[in-house]
């Protein structure tokens, strides 16, 4: 773990509650990858998710799902 408060997953999730993209975008890789921090984050921004809901885009590859809007 670096030893930028950003690295971490408490700096992430400040970031991603900030509204910064570059954190989210951070955040949502180490979510995808199922690291450790990944699942701190996710502990971390639990209590702050509200009524949110979960939406999943399947589709083969070249699909255009990038392009969805939602």
């Amino acid at each position: 773990m670096t030893l930028n408060r950003n690295g971490t997953a408490e700096g992430l999730a400040e970031g991603v509650l900030s509204g910064n993209r570059r954190m989210l975008s951070r955040a949502l890789t180490e979510v995808d990858n199922h690291s450790r921090r990944g699942g701190d984050l996710l502990r971390l921004l639990h209590p702050h998710t509200g009524k949110a809901q979960v939406v999943g885009i399947t589709g083969p590859a070249g699909a255009g799902k990038e392009h969805a809007d939602l």
